[in-house]
């Protein structure tokens, strides 16, 4: 290894200024009006007299919903932002579309109705036709707003911000949404140098020995992965080494070598620096896996079958390693 601390990079975070905050709100916009099932209607709530909208047939409605069965709320009858056009073939269980006419946008209001005894195949879905099938239901109905005609906004109103964003106002949603682009010019910053000060080391550094037979395990590896992709898609393995970038096995074999040589690095650095890699590596599982969006199960079986069952520890242990050297050459 070398004397990674007289090394030196600079992580350099651009500022945010209003204009990229704007860009970043038409982009919103832009992606909202194209991307399919996030049309907008125009919210109508009172009539020309300013008294609220009495809902009527055929009118198109969006609204909140909740039902009780047996005196307990079904978690299937919870909606929020749901719509509905009071008319027969709406979608919902017959008389359902015909309990809101008469009342008023902004109104709650409960009302009877019984689900179809055939709700639910309970060959298919034992549980949930036991649950509803034939039963009684107190539904609670909020009424939000009549839609009128769909409308492409070329601006943020609190009604999108709430509705299709999560958000309570614009002029929250303009604070969240800033710091969102402050902390992610920030970690793309932090990852750059990460890269920088990873291939500088890496580059410095020298493998005085292969340990044996390493990069033959995993020459034999890819080769064989390499035979497969060909048998996939028809191609011999000349050509599935050309499509996956290789120019020859010899091409292959130093790839390999490179890919010894980052665990050989890797390695070194976590035990000249006594790296403590056996804590928090379910800490950062979870952190990852609520930054993708995901559970800690599906980001842990996506990773483990697509990559290998060690995959993530040893992105833990890279990640450990960066934070490393970017503490010792940051500038």
């Amino acid at each position: 290894l070398p004397d990674y601390s007289q090394m030196t990079i600079e992580m350099k975070v651009p500022e945010i200024t209003d204009k990229e905050v704007q860009d970043g709100i038409k982009e919103l916009l832009q992606q909202f009006n194209t991307v399919s099932g996030n049309s907008y209607y125009e919210h109508c709530y009172v009539d020309e007299n300013g008294d609220a909208l009495v809902l009527k047939e055929h009118d198109y409605v969006f609204f909140n919903s909740s039902a009780t069965i047996d005196g307990v709320v079904n978690e299937g009858t919870v909606l929020n932002w749901a719509d509905i056009s009071l008319e027969d073939g709406c979608g919902y269980i017959d008389g359902f579309w015909n309990m809101f006419i008469g009342h008023k946008v902004g109104e709650t209001f409960t009302s009877s109705l019984k689900f179809p005894d055939a709700y639910i195949d309970p060959a298919k879905d034992p549980e949930h036709a036991a649950q509803l099938n034939g039963k009684e239901a107190v539904w609670t109905i909020t009424v939000l707003y009549v839609a009128g005609d769909k409308v492409d906004p070329t601006e943020l109103t609190d009604d999108i911000v709430i509705e299709f964003f999560g958000g309570e106002d614009v002029a929250s949603f303009m604070v969240e949404y800033e710091q969102m682009l402050k902390d992610t010019a920030e970690k793309t910053a932090a990852n750059a140098a990460s890269s920088e000060a990873w291939n500088l080391v890496y580059e410095a550094s020298t493998v005085l020995k292969y340990p044996e037979g390493a990069v033959e395990y995993y020459y034999a590896y890819l080769m064989n992965q390499l035979a497969d992709y060909g048998d996939y898609y028809g191609y011999n393995l000349a050509r599935a080494m050309t499509e996956n970038n290789f120019t020859n096995e010899e091409s292959v074999r130093e790839y390999c070598r490179d890919w010894v040589k980052d665990y050989l690095v890797l390695y070194a650095i976590i035990k000249k620096e006594n790296i403590d890699t056996s804590t928090g590596f379910e800490e950062w599982v979870v952190e990852n896996a609520a930054e993708a969006g995901v559970s800690v199960d599906t980001f842990i079986n996506y990773y483990t079958t697509n990559y290998g069952q060690d995959y993530l520890l040893e992105i833990y242990q890279a990640d450990l390693v960066n934070k490393t050297l970017l503490s010792k050459m940051l500038t």
